[in-house]
């Protein structure tokens, strides 16, 4: 089995490509964390940059961090002298000595998946001073885009997302595909939550392997346990060995077995409404005991 690779070390070659591809003197990649764009990834700029840590720009904050707010951005270094966004916090690091503004053109865009943004890929100083075309763009559009589906896709990299993950555990049969992605998963993306059940997952391993993956990663775990199935009710002692938050779903409370029926399952009959419902407040309350958790850890109490 091979080790995962790492963000940086995944990033660092597509920003390389970027920067040869649009023939500029710098490239670097960022990743959004909670309200901020963190750098992940520089290339072309000096050495030094790629020991700093934390480098980060709050949501809105500087170029970079206006560009993660979902719009592209491609500046002349005029323009980019005078613009309004210019300069953030790390910029006098970022884009280096004074004397490199004089030909400091910039094209970045976000790294995005549907309508949520992960990122931001920027590339600056375009060779010869030529300022960067809208072919430039399109182009590292292009890249984005990869790095976006790779992000998606690769379950190493799944910390990287925003939002609680969230894997469901329910039996793979047609009357709960309703109840899955109009009930739980359109619950979840409501609340900025990922949402994904084993069958939407591309993997090369057994399929056991990959729910055990699944849970393991997951934030959260959603459980239906209508029919009393037995690899559900499996699943489902597997996350909680491993102490996992799990929210029991039923149809009908008769089936939550014995050994579960002091756990707070939610019921929801055959209304999906009910269910949206109840799983929002369900979610709700997990999502600001996960916050209140990490505040904590933040403040080293």
């Amino acid at each position: 089995m091979t080790e995962s690779m790492s963000i940086r070390e995944f990033l660092t070659p597509l920003a390389e490509q970027a920067r040869s591809l649009l023939d500029a003197q710098t490239a670097s990649a960022w990743l959004v964390k909670d309200d901020r764009v963190v750098l992940c990834a520089a290339t072309g700029y000096d050495a030094a940059i790629n020991m700093l840590q934390d480098i980060s720009y709050k949501i809105g904050e500087g170029i970079t961090g206006t560009i993660a707010r979902g719009t592209p951005i491609r500046l002349t270094s005029e323009e980019l002298r005078h613009h309004q966004a210019h300069r953030g916090a790390w910029d006098a690091v970022v884009y280096g000595r004074p004397d490199r503004e004089q030909n400091l053109s910039l094209l970045g865009v976000p790294i995005r998946s549907g309508d949520t943004t992960l990122g931001v890929l920027k590339v600056e100083a375009k060779r010869d001073g030529i300022p960067f075309t809208e072919s430039d763009q399109r182009l590292l559009e292009t890249v984005a885009d990869l790095i976006a589906t790779a992000i998606m896709t690769k379950p190493e990299f799944a910390e990287h997302l925003p939002g609680a993950y969230i894997f469901v555990l329910m039996p793979f049969v047609d009357n709960f595909k309703d109840i899955y992605e109009l009930g739980i998963k359109a619950t979840a993306e409501k609340l900025m939550m990922r949402c994904e059940r084993v069958d939407e997952i591309e993997f090369n391993d057994t399929i056991l392997a990959e729910i055990y993956a699944g849970i393991q990663r997951a934030d959260l775990i959603i459980a239906d346990m209508t029919g009393r199935n037995p690899n559900v009710f499996y699943e489902v002692g597997y996350a909680h060995a491993l102490s996992k938050d799990v929210v029991l779903l039923t149809q009908v409370a008769e089936d939550i077995p014995f050994d579960l029926k002091g756990h707070n399952h939610i019921v929801y009959g055959n209304s999906i409404s009910t269910l949206r419902n109840r799983l929002e407040r369900r979610l709700n309350a997990l999502l600001f005991r996960m916050r209140g958790a990490e505040a904590e850890d933040a403040s080293g109490s």
